[in-house]
């Protein structure tokens, strides 16, 4: 570790101050001001689906839409019957599900600090003036828009759950070669009956991308012939991915650390410069 340090210093040093000088500050943490609903946002992310509905209604402090691509984890409710069917079993097997002991020395250490390591999640997720205020403060969270994708801790962790089900129970891990192709279906028929409407519902058509890369895998790559200008409403437009398919050189290129609406670009006016109509451009 020391030695990769060393070998990439000159490169890190030059990444740190060039970083320094656009801080990415300009939005807020979108969270969530209640916790029950941000409880019930996890479970159905999960477990469940994520509902359009929940996201709109619980996440606030935003300054962009938070979508539910944000939530699409899909461990899916294996887990919970698993589980549910190991404590319906456990009276007639006489085995708990969860070992039973006296919560004393390194057990109770161990389990407090694993319920402590788990709300973290939850806890960067939870929206109070205050809380926003100090977690903005801070280094890695003062660039931060969401904090929602920490969420995906919980995925090992119920993937955990529903094997530690089945090894608690007789039945279950009697028939546990059984119980994991009944899971791989289980998941794959979720996988391929998700209701996808969402997405293929997009506005951005990548027909035209799609066709100048099939042309120039056939040797007609497409030839810049002019600039794109597009205006500063259009900039994040998803029609300005197309520019290149269509013969044009995008001179607004977008680059996430300048702000995700460019905010800190430090340029004037781009426009084209002497010569032909796609001559380079310069800022003034």
């Amino acid at each position: 570790m020391p030695l990769s340090l060393a070998l990439c210093a000159a490169k890190l040093a030059a990444m740190w101050a060039f970083l320094a000088q656009f801080p990415r500050t300009l939005h807020p943490l979108a969270s969530v001001a209640s916790v029950p609903d941000l409880l019930h946002l996890v479970f159905r992310s999960l477990f469940l689906e994520p509902s359009d509905e929940l996201i709109r209604a619980a996440v606030v402090n935003t300054s962009f839409a938070i979508e539910r691509h944000e939530f699409e984890f899909g461990v899916t409710a294996l887990p919970l019957v698993l589980v549910a069917f190991a404590q319906l079993r456990r009276p007639a097997e006489r085995k708990p599900v969860v070992p039973r002991g006296p919560l004393r020395g390194a057990r109770g250490a161990c389990l407090a600090g694993a319920v402590a390591l788990l709300a973290i999640p939850l806890v960067l997720n939870f929206y109070h003036p205050v809380w926003h205020a100090w977690l903005k403060s801070l280094p890695i969270f003062a660039s931060s828009f969401t904090l929602f994708r920490w969420l995906s801790v919980y995925v090992p962790v119920a993937i955990l759950v529903g094997t530690a089900a089945i090894d608690s129970s007789t039945s279950l891990a009697r028939h546990r070669g059984w119980v994991a192709a009944v899971g791989c279906a289980w998941l794959a028929w979720h996988a391929l009956s998700t209701d996808r409407t969402y997405y293929q519902r997009q506005a951005y058509d990548p027909t035209p991308v799609g066709e100048a890369f099939a042309a120039a895998r056939n040797g007609a790559a497409p030839r810049i012939l002019a600039n794109a200008l597009p205006r500063s409403s259009d900039l994040l437009a998803p029609s300005r991915n197309t520019a290149i398919a269509r013969g044009e050189s995008q001179l607004a290129c977008y680059e996430t650390v300048f702000g995700f609406r460019m905010e800190n670009l430090p340029h004037g006016t781009l426009h084209e410069g002497p010569g032909s109509s796609c001559a380079t451009a310069r800022s003034t």
